[in-house]
C-alpha cells in the first residue's frame, strides 16, 4: 500500500472539529480549553451533539457515525480532534464512510481508545493520522503546552519532526545496541488498543514497523501479558524496533522487575532492540506523532538525550 498524508495546512491559524468517537464530553467545561488554545491561534468547532450522553458514551453507535460521516464529506474540514477517549470506538469504526474520507482527506488526531480509528483509517485508505493529544488533554495546561503544539502544526504543515528521547542512564543499564539505524513505519499506539487489535482487518498491514507503545492504570503482569500475547502473532514478524512511551499509573505488584526490564527481556528473544523514554502517553508530555510516518532511529551516546527518532511524511 502506498502511505500519504492529508493536504498539509501551513496557516498559523488552525480551525479544529471536534467529534467524540467514544466517551462524552457532556458535563466538562471546555471553556478555558477553547479560550487558552485561542491563544495559539486554534479555532475549536465544537459538536452540536457535544452534551448528548447515551450511557458513558458520545450518543448511539449510530449517532456518533452520522457526526464523523458529516465532517469526512465536508470540503472545508481540514482538521478533525478527538474531544476525548475512554470507550467506545471500536463500535463505530466498520460502519465509517472511509471512501468519503479518502476522497477528502482531513487530519485526524487523537490517541488512547482513539487509536482504533487511527489504524482503521490507515488500512483502509492509506493515509496517515496523528496519535495525539485530544480536546480534554489541553484542560490541564501541561507546561509543555507551547512546544506540542509548535510539533502538532509543523506535523499539520507537512514537515519532518525530530525527536530526542531517553537518557544515558537506560545505555548504563542495558548494552548499546550495535547499528548505525533502523529504518521503519512508525506506528505509535496504546498496547491495550493495539493488543485488541491483532489478529483484525483495522491493524495497519505495514512491513518494518517502529512500533511506539504507552498505557495507563494497568497492573503489570497484565501489560507483560500483553507483550507476550504480540509475540504470540504475526503481527511480531513487522516489527523492527520498539520504542516505550510513559506508562501512567502502573498498579502496584510484587515482580521486581521494571516493565522496561520485562519488555526488553521479551523482545530480545526475537533480536527486536526496545528503547525508552519517549514523550507520548497519557501525561503532560504527550507529543503529536504522524502514524504512518517514514522513521529513522539512530543513537548517538554522547547527547544527553542518546536516542533521536526522525519521522518524515510518507
Amino acid at each position: 500500500m502506498k502511505l500519504s498524508i492529508p493536504p498539509p495546512v501551513k496557516s498559523s491559524k488552525l480551525k479544529i472539529h471536534v467529534f467524540c468517537p467514544a466517551c462524552s464530553l457532556a458535563g466538562i467545561n471546555i471553556q478555558a480549553t477553547v479560550e487558552e488554545l485561542a491563544k495559539y491561534e486554534f479555532e475549536l468547532i465544537l459538536p452540536e451533539e457535544m452534551d448528548f450522553y447515551h450511557g458513558y458514551l458520545a450518543g448511539t453507535p449510530q449517532m456518533r457515525i452520522s457526526h464523523i460521516d458529516r465532517l469526512f464529506k465536508k470540503d472545508d474540514v481540514r482538521i478533525m480532534m478527538a474531544g476525548r477517549g475512554g470507550f467506545g470506538s471500536s463500535h463505530i469504526i466498520n460502519s465509517l464512510d472511509y471512501h468519503s474520507f479518502k476522497q477528502n482527506p482531513k487530519w485526524i488526531v487523537g490517541y488512547s481508545d482513539v487509536c482504533f480509528l487511527l489504524f482503521k483509517i490507515l488500512r483502509e485508505t492509506g493515509i496517515a493520522t496523528i496519535h495525539g493529544p485530544m480536546l480534554i488533554d489541553f484542560s490541564h495546561k501541561p507546561k509543555s503546552l507551547p512546544v506540542i503544539i509548535s510539533c502538532l502544526k509543523k506535523i499539520i504543515g507537512g514537515e519532518t519532526i525530530t525527536y530526542e528521547f531517553g537518557s544515558r542512564a537506560s545505555l548504563n543499564t542495558h548494552p548499546l545496541p550495535v547499528f548505525t539505524e533502523i529504518k521503519g513505519w512508525v506506528i505509535p499506539a496504546n498496547l491495550s488498543i493495539l493488543n485488541d487489535s491483532l489478529g483484525t482487518d483495522y491493524l495497519p498491514d505495514l512491513p518494518r514497523i517502529i512500533l511506539i507503545l504507552e498505557d495507563v492504570d494497568e497492573p503489570l503482569y497484565r501489560l507483560e501479558r500483553m507483550l507476550i500475547h504480540l509475540t504470540h502473532t504475526p503481527f511480531i514478524n513487522r516489527i523492527s524496533a520498539v520504542i516505550l512511551g510513559k506508562f501512567t499509573r502502573l498498579k502496584k505488584s510484587k515482580h521486581k522487575a521494571s516493565f522496561t526490564e520485562l519488555a526488553k527481556g521479551i523482545f530480545s528473544q526475537y533480536g527486536i532492540h526496545v528503547f525508552e523514554g519517549f514523550p507520548i502517553g497519557h501525561a503532560s508530555r504527550n507529543f503529536p506523532v504522524l502514524m504512518g510516518g517514514a522513521g529513522i532511529l539512530t543513537i548517538n551516546p554522547d547527547r544527553p538525550q542518546p536516542f533521536k527518532l526522525t519521522v518524515s511524511p510518507p
